[in-house]
């Protein structure tokens, strides 16, 4: 009897497991054989937990922590915000244009109130605004201005987002940008964002020092995030980068067949909506002909914005630990025993970013 009833139990379980093989292959599409990851369709939709608000801590870091005054300062400024300028819903719909730079566009990061209120904030600092470097090739009437994202609340609930979807700390962005392009025919020409003479870094290294080249020792670009903040349209177009199917019809700046700002991987980034580039590839190979872009000028014309974030592979902060082991050390009680050393080489891990450092 008990082999009998181990029979159907097998029989049972070959059944349950057919079934559930064959309704995975019927729910799943086929994967196609350019697609680097089974079954990616191209677009993901994202939930944020932070459906726009923002809490309180904001501002530079310091040793001993805000005061009580100060948090129920920074409170009352939360709420005052919340109420002028709301965040976007927190769904955020993720839409892939290639592998090759990895490249896409996303709705959802910025509300219609931050767009506006970023560009008063751009608006009232003109006077702060400078030409682009000739690296970034600036055509016409293109300008730019540099803040610090921890100086404005709404920009740093922004850069929250942005880190949160592509899961780059906070402390790896450089300064936040805006680009203010004065009329219709101002753009940017075809250009790289990757560094020059950065060396590749080795997987595994034990120690890690402080200076990996690049602005304050962060190393290699991984990432530019640029958000269309108002005005017109902005296209851009990777006349070098692959499609993600080799039979999808060219990209025309706003779908005009006629256009002369073409090319086989591009996008039309609407106010409000973002392009993501990844400058630095899955396995840490910078994308140097692949990542090359310019932007498009706008038969629209007027002017027109776009807030700019970029991403490096390692902290921006002048607070670092210079040896991957100060974590270590510092829980062993090191920062006590031997501060002498260790306040200097292990700041983050001793609590130290407070003292003569400029923590990002």
């Amino acid at each position: 009897r008990k082999e009998a009833m181990a029979k159907t139990f097998a029989a049972v379980a070959a059944v349950a497991l057919l079934c559930l093989c064959y309704g995975a292959h019927a729910l799943t599409p086929s994967a196609k054989e350019h697609e680097p990851f089974a079954n990616w369709l191209g677009e993901v939709d994202l939930s944020l937990d932070n459906d726009g608000a923002r809490d309180v801590q904001w501002g530079d870091e310091k040793t001993d922590g805000p005061s009580a005054a100060e948090l129920a300062a920074d409170a009352a400024e939360m709420r005052q915000l919340e109420d002028e300028v709301p965040g976007p819903s927190g769904r955020v719909t993720k839409r892939l244009l290639s592998w090759k730079p990895r490249l896409f566009t996303l709705d959802g990061i910025v509300s219609e109130e931050e767009a506006r209120y970023v560009v008063g904030l751009a608006e009232r600092n003109l006077d702060a605004f400078d030409v682009l470097p000739a690296s970034l090739k600036p055509e016409g009437i293109t300008t730019a201005f540099a803040m610090s994202p921890r100086e404005d609340a709404v920009v740093y609930s922004i850069l929250r987002r942005i880190s949160t979807v592509t899961m780059l700390p906070e402390e790896n962005f450089a300064s936040a940008q805006v680009f203010r392009f004065g009329d219709g025919a101002s753009a940017l020409g075809l250009h790289s964002d990757v560094l020059d003479n950065i060396p590749k870094e080795k997987a595994g290294r034990k120690n890690q020092g402080v200076n990996h080249g690049g602005p304050n020792g962060a190393g290699q670009r991984v990432l530019r995030y640029f958000v269309n903040i108002g005005g017109s349209d902005r296209s851009f177009v990777f006349p070098n980068g692959d499609k993600v199917d080799e039979t999808d019809p060219d990209f025309f700046s706003g779908g005009d067949e006629g256009s002369t700002c073409t090319a086989a991987v591009g996008a039309d980034v609407a106010p409000t909506q973002s392009l993501l580039l990844h400058t630095m590839d899955t396995k840490g190979d910078v994308e140097t002909k692949t990542g090359d872009y310019r932007t498009c000028t706008s038969p629209q014309g007027g002017v027109s914005w776009l807030l700019v974030f970029t991403g490096h592979a390692y902290s921006m902060s002048d607070c670092k630990d210079e040896n991957i082991e100060c974590p270590s050390w510092a829980h062993s009680g090191e920062c006590r025993k031997n501060p002498e050393f260790m306040n200097q080489s292990c700041k983050k891990s001793c609590n130290k970013c407070g003292e003569n450092s400029d923590a990002a």
